[in-house]
């Protein structure tokens, strides 16, 4: 009789040793390959945070938005003849008397704080609460001066009145024959300006500027 071949199956449930041996090394590169995306992932997180942290931390200082120092531009990036005309220019206080930025500066000894306003412009309406609590911390250190745009009468009467009605206690001044608008080149307002305890013109803002951004000016003036 001719020899009987059987084929030999395994158990069901029972695996080889060299399958066993495929199964452990599949395995094993799975394993890496979850840790290793795991890995990728937690990176990936870490550094949407450090960056979500350093945005924060950058919008969180005043002095550095807007790409120049405090929200404000260098005078020695303006023209020359605004910076060494500034501190002559002839304005009047909210009793009608006529004087100059320097002769506040020469009386006071101290830096001041400019913003040009009118009562019909909303942006300057919106800056007023702040500058009033600025003047309320710092108007005994710094000079603000509050300068209306307006050069005709009943304009004036429009801001005067504007003031009264909201209670700011800030300084009034009136632009009223343009000096500080031509000297500055003043083409739209509000804009703000801090000028040397000399009256010399340091630093100007054309637009909104926010209050934080302007209490870092103002310390860094007081602590220069």
């Amino acid at each position: 009789m001719g020899e009987e071949t059987r084929e030999v199956q395994e158990p069901q449930g029972v695996q080889s040793q060299e399958g066993s041996e495929a199964q452990g090394v599949q395995g094993t590169e799975a394993q890496e390959a979850k840790g290793k995306k795991k890995g990728a992932i937690i990176a990936l997180v870490a550094l949407v945070a450090i960056v979500a942290v350093a945005v924060f931390a950058y919008s969180a200082l005043p002095g550095l938005r807007g790409g120049t120092p405090y929200d404000l531009t260098p005078a020695d990036e303006l023209d020359p003849l605004a910076r060494t005309t500034i501190a002559a220019c002839t304005i009047k206080d909210n009793d009608d008397n006529a004087l100059t930025i320097g002769d506040i500066t020469a009386k006071s000894h101290k830096p001041i704080v400019m913003n040009v306003w009118a009562s019909w412009c909303s942006h300057c309406v919106e800056e007023m609460n702040d500058y009033q609590k600025l003047f309320d911390e710092y108007g005994d250190r710094v000079d603000f001066v509050m300068l209306d745009l307006n050069d005709k009468p009943v304009e004036l009467d429009s801001a005067r009145g504007f003031v009264k009605e909201h209670g700011f206690t800030f300084p009034v001044y009136f632009d009223t024959n343009s000096s500080v608008r031509e000297a500055l080149g003043i083409t739209g307002i509000p804009m703000s300006a801090v000028l040397s305890s000399d009256g010399d013109l340091l630093l100007v803002r054309s637009g909104v500027i926010k209050y934080d951004a302007m209490k870092a000016t103002i310390e860094s003036i007081l602590n220069a």
